[in-house]
């Protein structure tokens, strides 16, 4: 991979990303500027130095500009000024990385996109950015993780699997190049529209893949593929052979409850969902609830929230997980049992982004279990967020 190539990649993403910044600006106060000698009523504040407000927005675009203008350095001195007034900026470091992987001071460089990715785990691009970093740093294995990590987060995406092939072809291995190659080229096919053309190259690179990990993620883009286009069978199919190569996708689990879902079959959805929940959840918290209450639970990216509950069996509840902000939380739920076994399952028929199951006959006695997770639906905005639940009867 020519060191020009990625460079190119990494500045053109960020110039593209000006969009998603936010409308307002975000001001805050820089301590330790210059101030003018006080009036002599004024000497009671002679050690006190005048904060002036930072427009961290205005530094962003003047640093985009920089790197447009290949000030790479002035671009750096830019956003350190941006990062002392908010140091929770993820634009702010993603520019300063990229400006300097581009003085090629790559050891900076993944540090910026270290802490990008420490603040928004779920920005897929982040890890191509310190991926190519890692690349021109000649830390080729680092780099492949982090192309891993991109596509686990975002399996639609054909970037990462363009960067994952030219990585493999460096590395000597024709076939697994071959393979995310045609991959990328059935996801540009499938953003085209070309749904026939996508799932062409998704079998082909299956076939050359063989029996290596990646066939399961050519299948589950069959399956993605087929799902939007309305060919359930197909769906359900290259699912479940995605799944029996790799029980590790977890967007597969996700798709193929969907479709459980909308046929009405919510024990299969509520198996799939805990199976999604559990591949990619991280992190648990345990609350308790009673049947009839109504709690909020804080949530974040590859969360889980454990809520249990006593029930009768007999009762009818109905159990409702929506965001009480945005919508930048898509609630994803999975009812078990007092065995552990998933009975129930919901994404999005709450309505929105919003998960609910009605009038579920419980049936038995004893404590239940209700798994909050999320699905897809906040990488625009992002994962932390409240979700109210409520459990009635």
């Amino acid at each position: 991979m020519r060191k020009s190539a990625w460079l190119l990649s990494m500045l053109v993403a960020v110039l593209l990303s000006v969009s998603m910044l936010a409308a307002t600006p975000v001001s805050v106060n820089a301590i330790g500027e210059v101030t003018p000698t006080p009036a002599l009523e004024d000497t009671e504040d002679n050690n006190e130095e005048e904060q002036e407000e930072v427009d961290v927005e205005e530094l962003i675009n003047e640093a985009l500009e920089q790197l447009n203008d290949g000030e790479f350095r002035g671009a750096v001195a830019t956003m350190d000024v941006a990062i002392d007034a908010d140091p929770t900026n993820v634009f702010a470091y993603t520019i300063r990385g990229v400006a300097n992987a581009q003085l090629g001071q790559f050891d900076d460089s993944i540090a910026d996109f270290t802490t990008a990715i420490e603040l928004e785990p779920w920005q897929f691009d982040l890890y191509l950015f310190r991926g190519d970093a890692y690349v021109a740093d000649g830390s080729l294995t680092d780099a492949l993780l982090d192309y891993d990590q991109a596509i686990y987060i975002s399996p639609l995406s054909a970037e990462p699997y363009g960067r994952r092939s030219s990585l493999y072809y460096d590395l000597d291995d024709e076939t697994a190049g071959d393979v995310d190659d045609l991959l990328a080229r059935g996801i540009s096919a499938l953003n085209f529209g070309d749904a026939d053309q996508a799932i062409g190259f998704f079998e082909e690179a299956a076939d050359a893949a063989d029996d290596l990990p990646v066939a399961g993620q050519a299948y589950y883009l069959i399956g993605i593929t087929n799902q939007i286009n309305g060919d359930t069978d197909e769906a359900f199919d290259a699912y479940a052979e995605a799944l029996d190569i790799d029980d590790q996708i977890h967007n597969a689990y996700l798709g193929r409850g969907i479709l459980y879902r909308e046929e009405g079959d919510i024990e299969a959805a509520g198996e799939d969902f805990f199976n999604r929940i559990q591949v990619h959840g991280i992190e648990t918290v345990e609350e308790e609830m009673e049947i009839g209450d109504t709690i909020e639970v804080e949530m974040a990216y590859r969360r889980i929230v454990e809520i249990t509950f006593e029930g009768e069996a007999g009762q009818e509840i109905t159990i409702s997980a929506q965001d009480t902000d945005s919508d930048s939380v898509d609630p994803l739920i999975a009812l078990l049992d007092p065995d552990g076994n998933p009975i129930a399952g919901d994404d999005d028929f709450g309505g929105q982004l919003n998960s609910q199951i009605d009038d579920f006959e419980l049936p038995e006695d004893g404590t239940y279990t209700l798994l909050v997770s999320h699905a897809e639906g906040g990488y625009a905005v992002g994962f932390n967020g409240f979700i109210e639940v409520e459990i009635d009867d």
